[in-house]
């Protein structure tokens, strides 16, 4: 139950599709954490979800995210290995035909939908989307290229309002039309909802592609609202042995009283569709640099990041920070550096709340250059595989945040404070359909 205007109401009954708390990256974890406390505090009750590992109709068990991440470490250390398996993995599925193959278009949906409705998969889904008030599809950072991920979750708008005639909504995303399937789909699927927000201005624009949005529907990131311990509130947590400690790694000799760079990598490094080899010497190079102007920390928010940096970290002797870092500790880290250097969205996202200017480099779509247009801050477009071509700009960009102190911070800052009221616009629809059903018990 909720108070609203100072009446007792029931909530909107919200059924959140692509929930990503179990995924081991600080991102997932603090957007949809975010997501949760801003559709509770607007009126409405997250009252069962689809995750994200389940989107394609997969189940999850306790030891699964254990084992998914020790097999994502052995294959990325054999890319060619893992290509050749990735290829034997979709080349099976396309024999298996029906329900474990990728949907990539209408008929693909339609005969998808079927089959739910014929309650041969998805059984338990389908029960709970049916008590649903809303659906609501927190798109993230999954609709581009020809993400696995991007094609359900535009099928599960799909069925949602073709299907169940439900309000359906597609919010807190980035959307990028890449490819020719992609876009068919989005241009089938965005029309029919109730709302779409996306996050960034790269996304709207790339949305005006295939409907007439108007700003409005421009929003901002849910994990603008986190709020960090800053300054003095910052070392009075953390100014004790062994507070940053995540076995087996260590913060020895981290001095948090000083100033500190953050460093971590990229969403569009080691990707499972695009095997290379872990470029460590660059981020050993660029340490090495940054290492004369301050304290350096190595962050890792995604697991893929720690297979890249934590032999980076171990050589260098620096302060190491891993996936498995409660949110709130990564946030406070963040938030608290000179600056950051990063290819990640989401934890560029939490450096900002406490007013840290990110360094940024390309990230696995333009959701970067968006994060740099809403923060106002330089944005190069140097892609994360050419960092070693471009050392000296980020040095030089790095530098030039030192220089602006407190003023930058403070810039930042208030950005991030602005964004997070616009977040408030994710749940624009919930919202007005609490207001409606008020004005429908008051008549």
């Amino acid at each position: 139950m909720y108070h609203f205007n100072g009446d007792v109401r029931q909530p909107v009954r919200v059924y959140l599709i692509n929930d990503s708390l179990s995924q081991n990256n600080w991102g997932c974890r603090a957007t949809t954490h975010a997501m949760h406390a801003l559709v509770k505090a607007e009126g409405g009750h997250i009252f069962d979800t689809l995750k994200l590992a389940s989107l394609e109709g997969r189940r999850s068990t306790p030891l699964e995210p254990g084992v998914r991440d020790v097999a994502k470490q052995w294959l990325l250390r054999y890319p060619a290995m893992r290509a050749r398996i990735r290829t034997a993995y979709d080349a099976g599925k396309r024999l298996a035909g029906g329900q474990n193959t990728t949907p990539r278009t209408r008929k693909d949906f339609d005969a998808l939908a079927d089959r739910i409705e014929r309650g041969t998969m998805f059984r338990t889904e389908l029960d709970a989307m049916r008590l649903a008030d809303l659906v609501m599809i927190n798109g993230e950072g999954s609709i581009y290229n020809d993400q696995r991920k991007g094609f359900y979750s535009l099928f599960w708008a799909y069925f949602s309002k073709t299907r169940l005639k439900k309000p359906t909504v597609i919010v807190n995303h980035t959307l990028q039309l890449d490819h020719p399937e992609m876009f068919d789909l989005a241009q089938l699927v965005y029309p029919l909802m109730d709302d779409v927000i996306f996050r960034e201005p790269a996304s709207l624009r790339e949305g005006q592609k295939i409907a007439p949005y108007s700003e409005s529907h421009l929003a901002a990131d849910a994990a603008f609202r986190w709020r960090p311990a800053v300054k003095e509130a910052f070392v009075e947590r953390y100014d004790r042995p062994g507070a940053f400690d995540i076995w087996p790694w260590s913060m020895k000799g981290f001095d948090l009283r000083k100033p500190y760079i953050c460093v971590t990598g990229s969403s569009a490094l080691l990707r499972p569709d695009d095997p290379g080899e872990p470029p460590r010497g660059v981020f050993i190079e660029l340490c090495k640099r940054l290492m004369k102007m301050a304290q350096v920390v190595v962050v890792a928010p995604d697991t893929t990041d720690e297979i890249l940096l934590a032999p980076v970290a171990r050589k260098l002797g620096l302060p190491f920070i891993p996936a498995c870092t409660p949110t709130p500790i990564g946030l406070d880290l963040l938030a608290n550096a000179a600056v950051f250097v990063s290819g990640r969205w989401h934890p560029s996202i939490l450096a900002s709340t406490g007013g840290t200017p990110s360094v940024m480099f390309s990230g696995n779509s333009h959701k970067m250059r968006g994060l740099a247009e809403i923060l106002d801050l330089p944005y190069s477009g140097i892609a994360a595989k050419d960092l070693a071509e471009h050392l000296h700009e980020i040095v030089a960009s790095v530098d030039g945040f030192l220089t602006g102190g407190e003023a930058v911070r403070n810039r930042v800052g208030q950005q991030a404070k602005d964004l997070a009221q616009a977040a408030k616009l994710n749940v624009r629809y919930m919202t007005k359909m609490a207001e409606d059903r008020q004005s429908m018990d008051g008549a």
